[in-house]
């Protein structure tokens, strides 16, 4: 199969993590990220009802903050429901987000550009 994505995907095993602005009501953990898109993981938390976001990528492993960086969300998806129709429990449910990025600085890309290589 040939690949047809415009940049190659990175999975991140560290502890990396995006968080959307609008309130930073969405934190997760960085599953993969390339130069266009990046997807995360997060358990679910008030819904977002717009589909335009500035989003931060964080990591603690070596101290690497990205501010601001303009997206949109692709999709949001339950990816593990819990089992229980429980107001409370279903707040646990796990979700997963694909984000693209677009109209980056030169800056802003050449900064995730660094982090994805490194």
């Amino acid at each position: 199969m040939v690949e047809k994505r415009r940049y190659a995907r990175v999975s991140l095993e560290d502890d990396s993590f995006a968080a959307l602005n609008d309130e930073c009501n969405r934190v997760g953990k960085v599953i993969d990220i390339s130069l266009g898109v990046l997807s995360i993981e997060y358990i679910v938390g008030k819904k977002i009802t717009n589909n335009f976001t500035k989003l931060d990528i964080f990591s603690f492993g070596n101290i690497f903050h990205l501010y601001n960086l303009p997206c949109n969300i692709v999709y949001d998806i339950d990816i593990n429901v819990p089992h229980v129709d429980n107001s409370f429990v279903s707040v646990l449910t796990t979700k997963r987000s694909g984000l693209k990025f677009y109209e980056l600085s030169k800056d802003d890309f050449l900064q995730l550009k660094l982090f994805i290589e490194n």
